[in-house]
């Protein structure tokens, strides 16, 4: 877990060495769609990126 602020903006990032997974073949359920979907509700950037076999990594910023 990472935390730091700059240019005004709080950025939170989560990483993991876990198996990852392939972000255009994964099935939809409600859970990272569903912190998107709340992120972008309070004006905030979030960002996932998973590699198979490279762990996951999600991103957010925002303007406390």
């Amino acid at each position: 877990i990472i935390t730091f602020v700059n240019g005004g903006h709080l950025h939170l990032t989560i990483q993991d060495n876990g198996c990852g997974f392939d972000m255009n073949t994964v099935k939809q359920g409600k859970g990272l769609s569903t912190m998107k979907e709340h992120a972008t509700q309070h004006n905030i950037m979030f960002h996932v990126d998973s590699h198979i076999g490279g762990g996951t990594r999600i991103s957010a910023s925002w303007r406390p």
